[in-house]
């Protein structure tokens, strides 16, 4: 009984500290349009915006955000659809688009300019929203992400030739059951965090994940290509890449910078910088490597010297 009654004593120390820790992080939420936004940190410090990758929730940056809350302005986007958050009411103009419209009137709201930081389809959307409105951003951030996603398997591959393959691909995922969508998910998930934790959080967060908001944002991301825009980027721009996780394919880490380096190769002022072991999701397995760089980044404009 006296073991029992210690465990359920750490038990609820424990639940009542990621209770208080979640509630610290969100000191507030905010609509704007489909965004539902998270901020925290220093009410006058320089704006930062954080976007999450394809099925993802605002909370992959917790962690991040948490170690710049003394000194900048975090604002975390929920984008819909994902992780079990309310989707919009439609796709005439895909998922992409409209959300960075979305964004760049939320950033409208706030002085400018501020730094954006994306992981994924956040990168994509953070390029996206660089290139079509400069004078809003002063850094940008770029998190396991890539101008044009299709060069990962063949680095020739052009927005024509891919939207025939999207389309059959996002007309599949509309088509299926909920039984069939969510069967798909687990294998989805794979290989994109070191962590067994972590990886049992993305399958959550992908079950939960609005079907039509998946189908249609993988289309955007076979199909969007910004390699053509990326001269229009003046801003330092600080680029992580991870390569750990294909290993098992022959993938190094000089051939992972590789595609990198030729996907950026327009990007006039940029650093690209390789972990040694993390997965995809760096801001988890990676963690103090990334906050160190992107913490100095943010600071000085520069990447640390050892780099």
């Amino acid at each position: 009984m006296q073991k029992l009654n210690k465990l359920t004593l750490g038990l609820f120390f424990a639940i009542s500290i990621w209770i208080s820790g979640w509630t610290a992080s969100a000191q507030e939420r905010t609509r704007h349009e489909d965004l539902t936004v998270f901020m925290q940190g220093a009410e006058t410090g320089p704006d930062v915006i954080f976007i999450p990758g394809l099925t993802s929730h605002w909370t992959t940056f917790e962690d991040v955000c948490a170690a710049l809350e003394h000194r900048y302005r975090c604002h975390m986007l929920q984008l819909p659809g994902f992780a079990g958050f309310e989707p919009m009411q439609n796709f005439d103009n895909g998922f992409m688009h409209p959300l960075r419209e979305q964004v760049i009137s939320y950033i409208s709201t706030l002085p400018q300019p501020v730094t954006l930081v994306g992981h994924s389809l956040g990168g994509t959307l953070s390029m996206d929203i660089a290139a079509a409105r400069p004078g809003l951003v002063r850094q940008l951030v770029l998190i396991d992400s890539l101008p044009f996603l299709p060069v990962t398997q063949n680095p020739a591959a052009t927005s024509q030739q891919m939207e025939p393959i999207a389309a059959r691909i996002r007309d599949t995922i509309l088509a299926q059951s909920q039984e069939q969508f969510e069967a798909r998910i687990p294998m989805s998930v794979m290989g994109l965090t070191r962590s067994d934790v972590n990886s049992q959080v993305l399958l959550e967060w992908g079950l939960s994940t609005n079907q039509a908001s998946m189908a249609h944002a993988m289309y955007d991301l076979q199909t969007r290509d910004l390699r053509s825009v990326l001269s229009d980027i003046e801003v330092p721009t600080l680029i992580f890449g991870a390569w750990a996780a294909y290993e098992s394919y022959g993938a190094t880490p000089a051939s992972t910078r590789a595609i990198f380096e030729q996907a950026y190769r327009d990007l006039p002022v940029k650093t690209i910088l390789m972990s040694d072991e993390g997965y995809h999701f760096l801001m988890w397995d990676d963690r103090d490597w990334l906050i160190g760089h992107l913490t100095h980044f943010l600071d000085t404009g520069h990447v640390m010297e050892n780099e």
